[in-house]
């Protein structure tokens, strides 16, 4: 996405020919609604363990201690028990947007959540009953959000159309930094690293580029040279570890190496353990068992993948894989080890 993904702009390129074809009929923006089905999986055998399969314009989730949080195109975030997904209750944070409510991200530190609204506002919510703290915008179109957990920790901003990240302090909401992309190399995805704090991986459609934020308060953006002659679709940090399993592509699976300092590794070799998938619009999202991630894909017809992938040992690849009904929207994984993801039916 420019239009993409996991993880970025994948889901509002659907949601955009959903309005479109909708808009074609005479229907209101107000009546561009969806049914979105929620899914909770094992990840031993990838079988649906709980379901719910009427949220109405679901656009994303949010992991959250005993909870799940669902945000939706009406201005409606749902939370529901992480558990049997029965609902405990229904917050209203705005008002309805068929391009809004598309990515929420919890920081703990703060006990609060951020979710993109209408107009592409940003809302702070409070924890776990999602008060509207703060209001605030640094784009019109913002499509993305990133937290990374340095002190007192950041916000990115992807905002689509202009093609840019903005930086915002979280101690003030404000924006310090907006880093722009040539018109060759459109932001695809945006990944922090889980190992080091303010540093980030972001996917283009031409190459990889690493963001460090420094003591000073500026950004150094280094581009990854290996990764130039390839679209990468989507990035997901491992856990307890500086590599990342990436998508780029024709569909290829395999682990990037941007913090590997060594000379042992060969230009081409920076991106290793390859493997094939079938499908498209990708998000991806890390297990609890430092051995897996878990991938979904749109395969067409209706209906998308769920792979799982293991990046550790001789046996690494895909080692399972499960079929949903509809488009792929989100996908997140707890710390209990259990998959949720959402499709648009």
């Amino acid at each position: 996405m420019l239009f993409k993904k996991n993880k970025l702009f994948k889901c509002s390129f659907i949601l955009l020919m959903v309005c479109f074809f909708l808009s074609c009929s005479d229907i209101t923006e107000q009546e561009m609604v969806y049914q979105a089905g929620f899914y909770q999986i094992a990840p031993g055998d990838l079988s649906v363990t709980a379901s719910v399969t009427d949220v109405s314009g679901a656009r994303c989730l949010m992991i959250y201690p005993a909870r799940v949080f669902v945000s939706s195109s009406n201005g409606i975030v749902s939370c529901f028990d992480a558990e049997d997904l029965s609902l405990i209750d229904e917050y209203t944070v705005g008002a309805a947007s068929p391009a809004g409510y598309s990515s929420m991200v919890y920081s703990p530190g703060e006990n609060s959540a951020y979710l993109i609204g209408a107009q592409g506002k940003i809302l702070e919510l409070s924890m776990p009953y999602c008060e509207v703290l703060h209001e605030f915008s640094v784009s019109m179109s913002a499509v993305e959000l990133a937290l990374t957990d340095g002190i007192p920790g950041n916000l990115w901003v992807v905002d689509g159309p202009e093609n840019s990240i903005h930086q915002i302090d979280l101690s003030t909401n404000q924006s310090t930094n907006t880093l722009n992309f040539t018109s060759v190399q459109m932001i695809q995805c945006l990944e922090p690293c889980r190992y080091y704090p303010d540093s980030l991986l972001v996917g283009t459609s031409k190459g990889v580029y690493k963001l460090q934020l420094l003591p000073s308060g500026s950004i150094r953006k280094t581009f990854l040279l290996p990764t130039l002659p390839y679209s990468w679709i989507d990035l997901c940090s491992i856990p307890n570890d500086s590599n990342f399993i990436a998508i780029r592509t024709s569909n290829t699976f395999g682990e990037l190496c941007p913090y590997d300092t060594t000379t042992s590794l060969e230009p081409l070799d920076a991106f290793y353990n390859k493997t094939y998938v079938e499908g498209d619009l990708w998000i991806t999202a890390p297990g609890n068992d430092n051995i897996n991630i878990y991938a979904l894909g749109y395969l067409g017809q209706g209906v998308s993948r769920l792979y799982r992938y293991s990046y550790i040992g001789p046996s690494f690849g895909v080692n399972g894989y499960a079929d949903f009904q509809g488009y792929p929207l989100d996908l997140k994984v707890s710390d209990s080890g259990n998959i949720y993801l959402l499709t648009m039916e």
